[in-house]
């Protein structure tokens, strides 16, 4: 069995793109970035969809261990702050952006070429700092291949 590689990060990015829906979090659509492609991050332009490639477990697989499966693991990283006018409680505005993304994660993925992928969600963090008033979460998904 050849195994297709997939560039997991344009294909998340363009899902996510495609599929969000403004109406499940307060009529408000993120910014989807690659983390590789932002320098800096300013709040007051809206919230943030963030992009990155965590790791890529390569595991043998079929008699004696001669093929190799490779599975991609990437974080997707939601950011929100209160320095957006129209939010008012920063935690539920989170957790709205969290089942939002995870209403896109559990749908069929297709990539550009046509071919279809699962995005298992690995686990998720809160990394929020109420403090400051900054929501943050981050999922970690990894794509399974099912063929053309």
């Amino acid at each position: 069995m050849l195994v297709k590689m997939v560039d997991v990060l344009n294909t998340l990015k363009s899902l996510f793109i495609a599929e969000w829906n403004p109406s499940n979090t307060d009529n408000l659509t993120p910014n989807f970035e690659m983390i590789t492609d932002v320098q800096t991050l300013s709040m007051a332009d809206g919230d943030y969809i963030l992009f990155y490639e965590l790791n890529e477990n390569v595991n043998p697989f079929g008699i004696g261990g001669v093929d190799w499966a490779h599975e991609r693991v990437a974080s997707v990283d939601i950011r929100t702050t209160y320095k957006r006018a129209e939010i008012r409680d920063i935690r539920s505005h989170l957790i709205k952006m969290k089942d939002e993304v995870f209403r896109i994660l559990k749908s069929k993925v297709v990539d550009p070429d046509g071919d279809h992928h699962q995005a298992l969600i690995v686990r998720r963090r809160d990394l929020s700092d109420k403090r400051k008033g900054f929501g943050r979460m981050v999922v970690d998904t990894s794509l399974k291949y099912w063929g053309a």
